[in-house]
C-alpha cells in the first residue's frame, strides 16, 4: 500500500495467489510473525495471514489514509459483504471467502473488526471502563473468535475465555503505548479514572508522571493482570499448538506489564517492550508449560524447576545431600544484597546471551550466584582488554586477588569490611558463604587470566591445556560447587567441559585473538600440519589450514564427550544449564565445520533463534542421566 490507499479495481485473482499476497502483507507488517511461524501448522498458515492481511488492511485505512477514511471503511465493509456472497474482487478477500466457506466462520467478527476502527475516526477519549470494553470487544476480541472458529472451537465458554484473554492483550497494548496515542489524539484512560486518581488530562499531555498518575497506572494495570488471569483458563480447553499460542500471547502480555512496573510506570520516555532474548525465552516458557502438562519432566524443570523444592534434588540423589547447594528461596537477604544481586543480573544479562539463556535454567538461589561469578569473571576479562599499560593491568588483577583473599581470610571482619561499598563483592562473598566454594578455584582463574599479560604463544597442547583450565577449567569447578555434585568425579568432568568451551572460542575467535598478536594454537600443530604463522597472518585457507583445524575440531569435540558426562553428577534442576551451554558450543564447532573451517574472514555467530532452539532441544534430550547427541 502506498502513502494513500484507494480501493483497489476489480480482479479475478488465482486463489493460490491471492493467499501468497496475503503471506507477503501479513510478513512485511507483523513483528511477530517468526514466533507465530513456528506454533501454526503449517496447513493452518495460510488461512491466518488470509485473516491478518484483512485485520492488516483495515489498521492501514483508518490510521494512514488519506481523504474520507470512513468511506474507505465502508467500501471495505461493502467488499466484505460480495466475500460472503461469493464475489470477492480484492485478493485478500479472495483468499478469505475460502477461509470463511472451509471454517463456517460467520459474519459478525469481521464487521465489528471494522466498526472499530469507525470509532477510531469518531472517538478519541473514553468517558468509562464500560464504553473502553465495547470498543476492546470490537478491536480485539473479535480475533480470538476468529482464531478459535479456524481451529474448530465454537462454544460459549471457550469464545467467552477468549474475549478475556483479548481484550487484557488490547489493553496492554493500550498502557504500553499511551504516548503513541497521544500523537494521534486518542486517550484510552478512561476519563472517569483520570478523575478518581486526581490526574488531569494536561499533565498526560505534559508526560508527568508523578504519584498520582502511578496510582492510576497502578490500577489499570491490576485489571488488565485480572482479565489475564481469567483467560488462562483456555489454555486448559484447548489442543495442540494453539495451547501453546495462547499461553504465549498471554504470558508476553503479562511481561509487558511488568516492564510497565519496572520503570516505575514512565510510559513516555521509552516505550516498554520485550527485547529479541526475552521473546525467545516467552516462547521456551510457553513450550515448557505445555511439556510439564504431558508431563516431560526436564525441561519442565528447566524453565519452571526453580519454583519447586530443594528437597526434589534429595529425592533425585536420596544418600548424598552433602554437596547439594543452599538456595534463597525463603531466605531473608538484606536491600544492598538484593541491589548487589540485581546488579550482576543486569551485567550478565547485557553481555552475553549465550550463558544468560543457560543460567535462566537454574533455580532462583543457584541462578542469582552463578550472574555474580559471571559478573566478577566479566571484570577480570575486562582488566585484561582495557588499554591500562600491562604493570597496571597486573597491579588492577593483584587488588582483585587481594579482595577474594579478604573473602576468606577473616569472615568476621570482611563483613564488616571495605568491600561493602562494591556491590559485586558483597554478592561474591555470599556465594562463597552459601555454597563454601575453595579460594583456589578463583585463584586458578586470575592465574590463567594473567597468561594473557605477557603469554601470546603456547608451544605444546599441554602448555595450552594449563591455560584453558584456569580460565575455563576452574570456572566449571566453581560452577560445579553451586550445581551440587554426588560424587567428586563431577569435578574431572566439569573441567573437561570447561576446557571444550574454551577450545570452541579458541578456534571462533582465531582472527580477534591474531590482531592482538595472540596465537592459541599449538606451535607443534602448526608444524605438524605444515602451517606457518605468516600464513595464518595472511588469513591463507589450504588444505593444510583445514586439517589443522579439522584436527583441532576433533580435540575440542572429544573433550565435550567427556565433559557430558558430568550431567549424571547433578541434581535433575543443575542439568540444563550445562546441557544447553554444550549444546550452543558444540553448534559453533558444526558451523565452523559448514563453513570449510574458514574463521579468518567472519566471525562464526549463531542466531538467537537458533540458541533458543538448541536450549529446547538439549533439555528436552537431557531427560536421559547422560545426553547421547
Amino acid at each position: 500500500m502506498g502513502s494513500e490507499l484507494t480501493m483497489p479495481k476489480a480482479q479475478r485473482l488465482d486463489l493460490e495467489e491471492a493467499y501468497r499476497y496475503c503471506a507477503r502483507l501479513a510478513r512485511s507488517h507483523y513483528e511477530n510473525f517468526p514466533i507465530a511461524s513456528l506454533l501454526i501448522p503449517r496447513e493452518m498458515r495460510k488461512h491466518i495471514y488470509a485473516v491478518y492481511a484483512f485485520c492488516r488492511y483495515i489498521d492501514d485505512l483508518g490510521d494512514e489514509a488519506r481523504g474520507d477514511r470512513l468511506a474507505l471503511l465502508d467500501a471495505w465493509e461493502g467488499e466484505l459483504e460480495r466475500c460472503y456472497r461469493g464475489e470477492p474482487r480484492h485478493p485478500i478477500m479472495v483468499a478469505l471467502a475460502d477461509t470463511i466457506e472451509r471454517f463456517a466462520i460467520p459474519k459478525e467478527p469481521f464487521k465489528k473488526l471494522i466498526e472499530a476502527n469507525r470509532l477510531d475516526q469518531q472517538k478519541n477519549r473514553y468517558r468509562t471502563y464500560e464504553e473502553l470494553l465495547h470498543y476492546c470487544d470490537h478491536s480485539a476480541n473479535p480475533v480470538g473468535r476468529i482464531f478459535l472458529h479456524l481451529f474448530g472451537y465454537r462454544d460459549e465458554e471457550r469464545l467467552r475465555l477468549a474475549d478475556k484473554t483479548c481484550t487484557a492483550l488490547q489493553l496492554t497494548n493500550f498502557w504500553q503505548d499511551i504516548a503513541i496515542d497521544l500523537e494521534k489524539g486518542r486517550i484510552y484512560l478512561p476519563r472517569e479514572d483520570l478523575e478518581r486518581f486526581g490526574y488531569s488530562e494536561e499533565e498526560l499531555k505534559r508526560h508527568r508522571v508523578n504519584e498520582n498518575f502511578k496510582r492510576l497506572m497502578r490500577f489499570e494495570l491490576a485489571r488488565t493482570r485480572e482479565l489475564f488471569s481469567q483467560g488462562l483458563r483456555l489454555v486448559e480447553l484447548l489442543d495442540g499448538r494453539l495451547k501453546v499460542s495462547v499461553e504465549l500471547f498471554s504470558r508476553g502480555g503479562l511481561a509487558i506489564l511488568e516492564k510497565i512496573e519496572r520503570v516505575g510506570y514512565d510510559v513516555f520516555h521509552k516505550r516498554p517492550q520485550l527485547t529479541a532474548l526475552e521473546k525467545a525465552l516467552l516462547f521456551l516458557f510457553a513450550l515448557a508449560a505445555r511439556a510439564r502438562r504431558e508431563r516431560s519432566n526436564l525441561i519442565w524443570a528447566w524453565t519452571w524447576g526453580r519454583a519447586e523444592g530443594v528437597r526434589a534434588d534429595l529425592a533425585d540423589f536420596g544418600h548424598s545431600q552433602t554437596c547439594l547447594p543452599k538456595d534463597t528461596e525463603g531466605m531473608n537477604v538484606n536491600a544492598d544484597l538484593r541491589d548487589a544481586y540485581r546488579r550482576c543480573h543486569e551485567e550478565t544479562r547485557r553481555a552475553s546471551s549465550n550463558f544468560y539463556l543457560a543460567f535462566i535454567a537454574l533455580p532462583r538461589g543457584r541462578r542469582e550466584a552463578i550472574y555474580a561469578i559471571y559478573a566478577l569473571l566479566r571484570r577480570w576479562d575486562d582488566i585484561v582488554d582495557s588499554p591500562l599499560p600491562p604493570e597496571g593491568k597486573r597491579r588492577a588483577l593483584e587488588e582483585q586477588r587481594e579482595k577474594i583473599l579478604d573473602l576468606y581470610r577473616d569472615r568476621a571482619q570482611a563483613q564488616a569490611g571495605d568491600d561493602d561499598d562494591d556491590p559485586l563483592f558483597l554478592a561474591v562473598r555470599d556465594v562463597i558463604e552459601r555454597y563454601r566454594i575453595p579460594s583456589d578455584h578463583f585463584l586458578d582463574v586470575l592465574a590463567g587470566i594473567e597468561l594473557d599479560l605477557h603469554k601470546r604463544r603456547y608451544r605444546t597442547f599441554e602448555e595450552l591445556k594449563e591455560y584453558c583450565y584456569g580460565v575455563a577449567g576452574a570456572v566449571g569447578l566453581i560452577s560445579l560447587e553451586i550445581f551440587g555434585y554426588r560424587d567428586p568425579v563431577a569435578k574431572d568432568y566439569a573441567v573437561d567441559l570447561g576446557i571444550a568451551m574454551q577450545l570452541t572460542n579458541i578456534l571462533r575467535d582465531l582472527k580477534e585473538d591474531l590482531e592482538r598478536d595472540r596465537i592459541y594454537l599449538p606451535q607443534e600443530d602448526l608444524e605438524r600440519f605444515g602451517y606457518s604463522e605468516e600464513e595464518l597472518r595472511r588469513g591463507i585457507i589450504n588444505e593444510g589450514f583445514r586439517e589443522l583445524m579439522r584436527f583441532q575440531v576433533a580435540r575440542a569435540r572429544e573433550h565435550f564427550q567427556q565433559g557430558l558426562r558430568l550431567l549424571s553428577y547433578l541434581p535433575l534442576r543443575s542439568r540444563p544449564c550445562p546441557a544447553v551451554l554444550a549444546g550452543i558450543y558444540e553448534h559453533i564447532l558444526d558451523k565452523i565445520e559448514a563453513r570449510g573451517y574458514d574463521v579468518l574472514n567472519s566471525r562464526i555467530t549463531l542466531s538467537l533463534w537458533e540458541k533458543a532452539a538448541i536450549a529446547l532441544r538439549r533439555s528436552l534430550a537431557g531427560r536421559n542421566s547422560e545426553l547421547k547427541m
